[in-house]
């Protein structure tokens, strides 16, 4: 049986990891699967740094307007929309390249994904139940102690062994965790915590005979922060405060609290600190959501890590070519 490969080549956002995707895969005459989540919404198009109309043109792009912000989709749901066509790939290509910024589908490659209960049409979002808990309006910059405390104490009544596992003060989790204990429907927050545990119900999308092979693209991080301060200059070059301006009617949540965007609302409604402007606003996001995907890739062994400081793209995807070999060659 042939040796099917798989490429996933991951990094901060704004380090270059699109360049070289779209290098590799015009190389190897294969399609891009992207995962990154804002690239789905067919609205988002300056802040998400989206493939130009002439980059997609040159390769199909996988994972690209999936979908429009009256429409919108889950991790899940686009792990379901794209893995699919992996598969195919690796079936008929013995190959397939993954550009992704996303930890949830690395994780998801790499340990496989529950099978999480079917979502109620009435699906129950955390501002929801963050405002019946608080009686407040959910503000995800701005959650005080008082009400951590409440959400924490609400999770421990709902799901006990989820809150052990979690800092009170850990907003992101706690608020999903309740989200995910008041929509499981007819299957219980245990049932839930015992299908993860034992790794009932998962699938995973590697065949038995398929290699990984993970890449991280990274710089220097004064070379690094130059590049994103040039990028966001860029973006507002090219109008991105109208993007957003038009997207207003849109309540503020999913995929329009991406970094970039998230700002550019607060800028817009006058939710800014003072002295600070949209730009340094961007800035700072985007280092920190760097600085976090940066940490978690980081605690992976059996990745290959590409200084793109020191090499440009065509350096390193001759590296990549080599080092991955056949099936995943350059075509003649």
């Amino acid at each position: 049986m042939s040796q099917k490969k798989l490429v996933v080549l991951f990094g901060p956002t704004g380090v270059g990891k699109s360049d070289l995707g779209l290098w590799l895969a015009e190389q190897a005459g294969l399609p891009i699967c992207y995962f990154e989540p804002v690239l789905a919404y067919r609205e988002l198009t300056i802040g998400s740094a989206k493939p130009s109309t002439s980059d997609q043109s040159r390769v199909k792009h996988i994972g690209v307007d999936l979908t429009t912000l009256k429409h919108p989709v889950t991790l899940m749901d686009m792990y379901s929309k794209i893995v699919p066509q992996v598969i195919t790939l690796l079936e008929s290509r013995g190959c397939a390249l993954v550009v992704t910024g996303s930890g949830f589908f690395m994780r998801a490659l790499l340990q496989g994904v529950p099978h999480y209960p079917e979502r109620s049409e009435d699906l129950i979002s955390k501002e929801t139940i963050f405002k019946k808990i608080t009686g407040q309006d959910y503000d995800g910059d701005c959650i005080t102690q008082d009400q951590r405390n409440q959400c924490y104490s609400e999770l421990k009544d709902l799901w006990p062994k989820r809150a052990e596992l979690l800092h009170p003060n850990d907003n992101y989790r706690v608020l999903r965790s309740l989200e995910v204990a008041s929509n499981m429907g007819p299957q219980t927050p245990e049932l839930f915590e015992q299908t993860r545990i034992e790794g009932l119900g998962t699938t995973s999308i590697l065949p038995p005979e398929c290699e990984l092979h993970l890449f991280g693209v990274f710089q220097e991080r004064t070379i690094y922060e130059d590049r994103l301060k040039i990028r966001i200059r860029k973006m507002m070059e090219q109008g991105f405060l109208q993007e957003v301006t038009d997207l207003l009617d849109y309540p503020l949540q999913g995929a329009l609290k991406s970094v970039g965007y998230r700002e550019a609302y607060a800028y817009l409604r006058g939710g800014l600190p003072p002295g600070v402007d949209l730009d340094e606003a961007v800035f700072r996001a985007h280092r920190q959501l760097a600085r976090k995907q940066m940490k978690w890739f980081g605690k992976r062994e059996d990745v290959v890590w590409l200084n793109h400081t020191r090499f440009d793209v065509p350096s390193l995807g001759a590296f990549i070519f080599q080092n991955v070999g056949k099936p995943f060659t350059m075509k003649l």
